[in-house]
């Protein structure tokens, strides 16, 4: 694990570590790289260190809490742990994006994304899956 990673884990599990709540994440290491089609164990670390992260942010997009059932286990939204796979995704791959860029251009290439469109640095697209659940 990076120093990066160890920052991310340190600071992190104690969010979820609260005694008496359940502390069942969003989703699993496993379940992420099976739904991205990752067979290498390289990215492991990360993902499992971003799992806490994405799911944090996952709960600030949507602005609501999370449902509970009777027997005070958590109630994620059907298809959440595939937005939370589609959130390490796009950290995965967008690690050193400047998250400020709102246009460029290269050539005959031109790239304009309008600040409304994101949330958390996220594409409209993962902020608009997390927001049709809420009740």
């Amino acid at each position: 694990m990076n120093t990066f990673e160890r920052l991310v884990v340190n600071q992190l599990t104690p969010l979820f570590n609260t005694q008496g709540v359940n502390t069942m994440a969003i989703t699993t290491l496993t379940d992420v790289k099976s739904y991205l089609g990752i067979a290498d164990t390289s990215s492991d670390a990360k993902i499992t260190a971003l799992i806490p992260l994405v799911e944090q942010q996952y709960l600030e997009i949507r602005n609501a809490p999370w449902e509970v059932d009777d027997q005070g286990e958590t109630v994620y939204p059907v298809g959440s742990d595939i937005t939370a796979a589609e959130m390490i995704q796009y950290k995965l791959n967008n690690s050193t994006t400047n998250y400020e860029l709102q246009s460029e251009t290269i050539g005959s290439y031109s790239y304009n994304r309008s600040t409304a469109s994101r949330n958390k640095g996220y594409p409209s697209e993962i902020v608009s899956a997390i927001k049709k659940y809420i009740r």
